[in-house]
This record gives C-alpha cells, sequence and structure tokens, in this order.
C-alpha cells in the first residue's frame, strides 16, 4: 500500500492553495475568449488562436486531427470530447518544452504547432497531433478519476499511461511503434521514425 509522508501531504496542500487563484483566473479566461476572438469548432471542441493570420490553418489542423481520432478509435474521441472543451495554439511556449500541455479547470489543451512541420509527410505529422490530444485528454481523463500526488513516481506512472493510449491510438491507425521508446519526446522526431512511418502512412488511401 502506497504511503505518504505528512511533509509530501502539507506540501501538496500547500502547493493547491498557491496555485488556486491562478487556475481559476486561467479557467475564467479560457471561457471569456472565445466570446471575444473568433473560434473554430469540431463536435463541441473550440479552437482558439490569437494570430488572425494563422487562426484558419490552425483550426483547420486540429479539425482533421480530431477527424482523424473520431473514425478510427470512436471510444478515445469520446474520451477527448469529455476532457476537451478548448485547444489553443500555445505560440508562446518555448520550443524544447512539451509540445502540449492540459488544464483540468478550463478542460483546455494548449498546443504548439509549431513542433508541427506539416511541410513533409502532412498525413503523418496530423496522426502525431492527434496523437498528442489523446495524450492530453488521457491526462484530464486520469485527474477526474483520482486525485494524484506531487510524488516524481506518481508523475511518471501518468506519464506512461498516457504513452500507452497514443500507442495505442496510433497501432488503429497502422503503426508498430515497438523500438520507440514513446516517454521519449525525442523520438517522436527521429528522422528514421519520420521518414519509416511518414512515406507509408502518405500512401494509404
Amino acid at each position: 500500500m502506497k504511503t505518504v509522508s505528512f511533509s509530501a501531504y502539507c506540501l501538496n496542500r500547500i502547493l493547491i492553495v498557491i496555485r488556486l487563484p491562478f487556475s481559476i483566473c486561467r479557467a475564467v479566461f479560457h471561457v471569456i475568449a472565445p466570446c471575444i476572438w473568433p473560434t473554430g469548432y469540431y463536435r463541441g471542441i473550440r479552437t482558439l488562436d490569437f494570430n488572425r493570420e494563422t487562426r484558419s490553418s490552425f483550426s483547420q489542423k486540429i479539425n482533421e486531427a480530431l477527424a482523424l481520432i473520431e473514425h478510427n478509435d470512436p471510444r478515445r474521441f469520446e474520451r477527448v470530447r469529455r476532457e476537451i472543451r478548448l485547444i489553443v495554439y500555445d505560440r508562446w511556449r518555448i520550443v524544447p518544452l512539451p509540445p502540449g500541455a492540459y488544464f483540468p479547470l478550463a478542460k483546455a489543451c494548449l498546443i504548439n504547432l509549431k513542433r508541427f512541420d506539416f511541410s513533409k509527410h502532412p498525413q503523418f505529422q496530423t496522426a502525431l497531433l492527434a496523437d498528442l490530444i489523446v495524450h492530453e485528454a488521457t491526462h484530464g481523463h486520469l485527474r477526474r478519476k483520482r486525485s494524484l500526488d506531487l510524488s516524481q513516481v506518481e508523475v511518471s506512472r501518468v506519464e506512461a499511461l498516457c504513452n500507452k493510449e497514443e500507442g495505442r491510438l496510433l497501432l488503429k491507425l497502422g503503426f508498430d511503434l515497438r523500438g520507440f521508446d514513446m516517454s521519449k519526446d525525442r523520438n517522436k522526431t527521429d528522422p528514421r521514425y519520420l521518414e519509416h512511418w511518414g512515406e507509408y502512412f502518405d500512401k494509404l488511401p
């Protein structure tokens, strides 16, 4: 049975209190923002991009990724619909950081589209984008189902579960990812990975 030290318990509660005002403001922002800026819409999920020049293309790419999930994995698509209400173009994120983030209070997902190179194997990049959306929705599912502590072991376990869901979606698309550790983000930009599966996916009808 897992035990948590009293100090770790107190730290967890203190951090929750510290983050609460910011989390509430962020949640309110994600609710109000779509009322101010034009948004895209797909099956109950809104897309938001503050840049007018890229707004249409961002919405189109997100919609294509959502459609890919819906048509190939309806069960995981229902999870996406349940856990994500808003997808925002996170253009201010520093490149080395992960390409996505999930905020449970707002049921919002932030995606840095700059991490996807649609100039090469665009269909495969759409599959990777769909994969990321499933990953973030899984974070929402796990947060809603149970209380998570701040231990590194728990964080690692949650990431492992999210990565497994990524792999399960890609398997439905015909990708055998054995040999690639999905927990390492650099593997998703491995030239062998992109060339082999990108060429395969682009040949599909």
